[in-house]
């Protein structure tokens, strides 16, 4: 009803202008801002000798909207409510996506029902890059309902958690393997680095692991049963090795943005297992036959980064007693890991999951240096807190004192 605008164009059309206008604009600089920029600007120019230009340039174009979200969100999200508002943002509408899909999933009675939860159209339409985000924010929002419990009372206790609920049951409504994998190596992962409130994170770990179990389908206990001797795993397992031997035919920079696909059909024959069509169904598949050890390299750095960053992040949350800062930072972790094992099942690296997961982590690593940096500040001795203009101010004294402090004796009383 109310589709009548380009609300993407014109959102980051705005933002650009009020970035302009905006004085406390800061871009950081650290491992994985580099890592994020030297990877896109690698796609673009795999795009000169890609072997099918027109879906380069689609790829191309998915890579620009990532490239201009990342460098919009470090440069303005840089201080703690700015962070706290975009984090809002995203999670309320994520929620609208995990409710809906928690409610349709209930209604059928948690069965086992074709191809699994759709998401809205769009990047997540297809239900294992649906039930991939829900489980990246289900992981996400248990580690910040811990951090934040102290501060919740009541009902809003209560409405938080209905988000990692609801989007806990939207990954199994998705039907599919790979997310349930993805979700089971994020609560792994908080259950294992679930220092200070190990206790209640492992009730929490627990509880979720319980549910899933007991919320399964019979039909998806049985497709665990046949894992590696089924269809879907030769099909996978014959594509992974066909993007070895692309990445060992085009070591260096790889056949090209968006080629994959194509280099795939007119190299190798059509057989079970490998229809023309066939994705890698491996987003790390995908990232070294497209663009070699350039891409290797790149995918490497970018999530090492975020790693490397989330922990200097915890470093200033614990300094400044801060335990929100510390269990998003470990959260952000959680949900890193579930990419990591979800998108090796899945070709996506080019949707928005790690764009604007590095772009979270960069602003909220910002905003902990801000927020540490203000109470140096603040508890700092007035001495030190006076500026450099009048730290450099020459100091008149009278004629004859001296510019060394003058000892002075003291009595007993």
């Amino acid at each position: 009803m109310i589709d009548v605008l380009p609300y993407g164009e014109l959102s980051l059309g705005l933002t650009g202008l009020f970035l302009i206008a905006d004085r406390e604009r800061y871009h950081p600089r650290n491992v994985l801002v580099f890592a994020i920029y030297g990877f896109l600007l690698l796609t673009f120019f795999s795009m000169i000798y890609a072997i099918d230009p027109q879906m380069a340039s689609r790829r191309g174009q998915a890579y620009l909207n990532w490239l201009i979200l990342f460098f919009l969100t470090v440069s303005l999200v840089n201080n703690e409510r700015r962070f706290i508002l975009f984090l809002f943002l995203y999670l309320l509408w994520n929620f609208k996506m995990s409710f809906f899909g928690a409610r349709i999933f209930a209604s059928g009675g948690f069965s086992f029902s074709g191809w699994g939860l759709s998401g809205p159209q769009g990047w997540f339409q297809n239900s294992g890059e649906f039930g991939l985000q829900m489980a990246i924010v289900c992981v996400l929002t248990i580690c910040m309902y811990v951090g934040l419990r102290p501060y919740l009372d009541g009902w809003r206790k209560w409405a938080f958690l209905s988000v990692p609920v609801t989007a806990f049951i939207s990954t199994l409504g998705s039907l599919n393997r790979g997310d349930y994998l993805a979700l089971g190596a994020g609560l792994i992962w908080i259950g294992m680095f679930a220092k200070g409130k190990r206790v209640l994170a492992g009730l929490l770990v627990l509880t979720f692991l319980g549910g899933a179990w007991w919320l399964m389908p019979d039909s998806m206990v049985e497709r665990f049963d046949v894992v590696g001797d089924d269809y879907t795993s030769y099909t996978r397992e014959t594509r992974w090795w066909a993007g070895y031997e692309i990445f060992k035919e085009n070591p260096v920079l790889g056949v090209g943005t968006g080629s994959w696909v194509p280099y795939y059909s007119m190299n190798f024959p059509r057989e079970i297992g490998r229809e023309g069509w066939g994705l890698p169904h491996n987003s790390f598949i995908e990232v070294i036959g497209e663009h070699g050890s350039f891409g290797l390299l790149f995918f490497f750095l970018i999530f090492a980064g975020m790693f490397l960053l989330n922990r200097r992040t915890r470093k200033l949350a614990l300094a400044t007693n801060d335990p929100v800062y510390l269990w998003i930072s470990r959260g952000l972790d959680a949900a890193t890991v579930a990419f990591l094992v979800g998108g090796n099942l899945m070709s996506v690296f080019f949707y928005p999951y790690v764009w604007v997961h590095a772009g979270m982590i960069v602003a909220l690593n910002a905003a902990a240096q801000r927020r540490h940096s203000a109470l140096r500040a603040r508890t700092a001795p007035k001495s030190n807190m006076r500026g450099n203009s009048e730290a450099r101010r020459p100091v008149h004294r009278p004629p004859g004192t001296h510019s060394l402090p003058i000892k002075t004796t003291e009595t007993k009383s």
